[in-house]
């Protein structure tokens, strides 16, 4: 057949059409006449109001209403597919003509007769399809059977048949849908909305029901929930507006896990009709479930009217693998896909959201932590605030650097405690230990207020102070095991959670546990002198010479510049200008007791304030926890004169008693292992993995920069 090789040109005819389209873009009138003449039809697919299909599976009529949404007319009044018949009309008025012949041009190469109209899908099984605007016809054509290639069909457009009627192989696929049952062209959804135009779903099951809600606030912070009045587009202001999360507002009023509730929506969203019903009854009254029926309710944010959905068992079904269902504005009775049951609740704490919190750490402003003790009795309170990008412990009148790495870890606790859903009313706060609560735990949030107009360039944003309390207390039976005996509610809610003890850990009532650990910060060509003090030896003095560039040591008034270990020296300046502590003692009245009684370790470091033009002096005591206990794990240590005793590990200990000197050569002896207590002579830490960094430095410490940064000594303690 002359299509055949038709086709097989088609394929280099289309590229050179493409080059010549492409570099010849000048020539767009002449361009859009070309590809004008080379299709069926020529309307514009957004003017089509009107749809008729008339063929083996009966006639159907669809009508665009005012909303832009296809609706079906005929045989019922239904919604219908949209996508698939906006596809449709679009393919219609881009149907491309192949080639255009009568029946006798289509005979056989070798000489075979001439086809029937029925042998190309004309007569019985052809397919008349009309698409109007309103009385206006807009394409009217009539599609026979595919062709032998694929997409191809032939198609006439005159309703009447004669020998001269013109045959077009047409490359579309419009033959797909125009070929499908009336039922497959209607809407096989029960909710036609996004998951992003829902506002509100009830969910039903006499006599209990559950509500989920959200709002759209328009850039005033005015609450937009009810649709437009016509289907114009919303204004800029709405179409910028912000949705809130969901909450269940009904049974109770609280947060909802946005993972569980978007899984239940897009459950409802995807529940399709199994078979269409066009009768009026009801589905029938039995198989209901505890007395009652299902029922869902679905508002949108573009649609004044709710879509109702009433489901019920099939006793038919024989695996039961359908419900019945009837919808408000759907004829008939609808068999549905069970999968609809993952979307349908009346338990409210099966959407509720089961973190105790959902902070952002951001937008944290203050932190308070208060404890009492048994009798009750309020101890200090933790008072934590955020300065710029930093968090200060207010404490004594002053400010004093926080360990913010330990606030982090606190708001992620909150966030991610699951908790039990213990009670939904706190009228009885005895029964949870919440009237004499073990914490009392504040926190306020700053954030942009997502409801403001957006502010001009440069200027603050709106923004919104929120403030939460949280009490936690102990159960007082006694029987029952601790960990499932310590609840937590928030002030101005009514709900009791149980939470874990590891929580409640994380809420040191003492304020030096949230100080920042780090206690010495400067550049280490800002280090000037140094001098180490183990009693009883005498003290050794190391300091940097400007005059030669390089570094001096005396000891017991001898000059012993050339036994300078430098590497020690190194490893012991690079553990001083960044010393952090491993913590801090909650009671420092003892700790200060063995500083002052038992120091082993003295240091005076004298560090250049190239701010002030000045040096400082820094002096750091160091003491076992015990007597005789030189080999602890953890050691007191305190800074310049302040009250707070600090802890240090072993392996910084080591680093900072390590002798800075080497032995004479006529006199060097073996080191020894013991670690320097009171009285003992000061070798280099023995553990191998305690000791100090042997790389080498230079021979001198590089002079000061001018730009070095000053020393930070603690300045935040009191």
């Amino acid at each position: 057949m002359r299509l055949r090789t038709t086709l097989i040109l088609l394929g280099s005819t289309f590229a050179l059409l493409g080059y010549i389209l492409f570099h010849e873009r000048h020539l767009e009138n002449s361009r859009e006449a070309a590809a004008t003449s080379s299709r069926v039809n020529s309307f514009d697919p957004d003017e089509a109001n009107v749809i008729r299909i008339e063929g083996p599976n009966g006639k159907s009529m669809f009508r665009k209403g005012k909303e832009g949404i296809w609706m079906m007319v005929h045989p019922v009044e239904d919604r219908a597919d949209h996508p698939l018949l906006t596809a449709f009309v679009s393919q219609a008025a881009d149907m491309a003509i192949v080639e255009t012949m009568t029946l006798e041009e289509m005979t056989d190469e070798e000489g075979g007769a001439a086809p029937r109209p029925e042998d190309i899908g004309f007569g019985a099984e052809e397919i008349h399809v009309s698409i109007s605007k309103g009385e206006n016809p807009l394409a009217t054509f009539v599609i026979g059977a595919p062709t032998e290639f694929e997409d191809v069909h032939y198609v006439r457009s005159e309703s009447e048949w004669s020998d001269a009627t013109p045959v077009l192989a047409v490359l579309s696929r419009l033959f797909d849908t125009a070929a499908l049952p009336v039922d497959k062209l209607r809407d096989p959804h029960l909710v036609p909305a996004a998951a992003d135009d829902l506002r509100q779903i009830k969910f039903a099951e006499s006599p209990t029901s559950l509500m989920l809600k959200r709002e759209r606030l328009s850039a005033d912070g005015s609450a937009f929930s009810s649709p437009p009045s016509s289907g114009m587009e919303q204004s800029v202001e709405n179409t910028q507006a912000f949705i809130t999360p969901w909450r269940l507002t009904q049974p109770i009023d609280t947060r909802t896990d946005k993972q569980i509730v978007d899984d239940r929506i897009a459950a409802l969203l995807g529940a399709t009709i199994v078979k269409f019903s066009d009768g009026a009854a009801a589905p029938p009254s039995v198989g209901e479930i505890q007395d009652g029926k299902r029922e869902i309710r679905v508002w949108t944010f573009t649609s004044k009217n709710k879509i109702i959905i009433e489901l019920s068992d099939s006793p038919e079904a024989e695996a039961g693998d359908y419900l019945l269902a009837t919808v408000t504005d759907r004829p008939g009775v609808l068999r549905i896909s069970r999968d609809i049951l993952k979307a349908f609740t009346v338990n409210p704490n099966e959407l509720r959201d089961r973190h105790l919190a959902d902070f952002k750490f951001e937008t944290v402003l203050t932190v308070d932590i208060q404890g009492y003790a048994p009798d009750g009795v309020a101890e200090p309170p933790v008072k934590l605030a955020r300065y710029g990008s930093n968090f200060a412990l207010l404490r004594r009148g002053q400010k004093e650097k926080a360990d913010a790495d330990k606030i982090k870890e606190l708001i992620r606790a909150l966030n991610k405690e699951e908790v039990e859903f213990v009670a939904d009313s706190d009228a009885n706060p005895a029964l949870y230990g919440l009237d004499r609560p073990l914490r009392l735990v504040s926190i306020t949030t700053e954030s942009p207020d997502p409801t403001a107009p957006t502010p001009p360039p440069g200027t603050v944003p709106k923004l919104l102070k929120n403030s939460y309390v949280l009490r936690i207390g102990e159960g007082p039976n006694p029987l029952q095991p601790f960990s499932e005996r310590l609840y937590a509610s928030f002030a101005d809610t009514p709900f009791v959670y149980g939470i874990s003890p590891e929580l409640l850990g994380r809420l040191d009532p003492q304020a030096i546990r949230w100080k920042s650990p780090e206690l010495l910060r400067f550049s280490l060509f800002d280090l000037r002198g140094i001098t180490i003090l183990r009693p009883p030896a005498p003290p050794i003095d190391i300091a940097y010479d400007s005059g030669t560039n390089g570094w001096t040591a005396r000891a017991a008034g001898n000059d012993v510049s050339d036994q300078i270990a430098k590497d020690r020296v190194k490893t012991f300046g690079e553990t001083l200008s960044f010393l952090v502590a491993s913590g801090w003692t909650a009671d420092p009245g003892y700790a200060l007791q063995r500083i002052r009684d038992e120091t082993i370790l003295d240091i005076t470091a004298r560090i250049q304030d190239t701010s002030a033009n000045k040096v400082d002096d820094v002096r750091i005591r160091i003491a076992p926890p015990s007597p005789g206990l030189t080999r602890s794990g953890t050691y007191y240590g305190q800074l310049n004169d302040f009250p707070d005793v600090f802890l240090i590990d072993r392996s910084t200990f080591n680093h900072l008693n390590a002798n800075l000197l080497n032995e004479p050569e006529s006199t060097a002896q073996p080191e020894k292992e013991d670690l320097p207590g009171r009285g003992a002579t000061p070798t280099p830490a023995p553990d191998s993995a305690d000791a100090p960094d042997p790389s080498p430095i230079p021979d001198t410490a590089a002079p000061p920069a001018a730009d070095s940064t000053p020393p930070s000594v603690d300045s935040d303690a009191p």
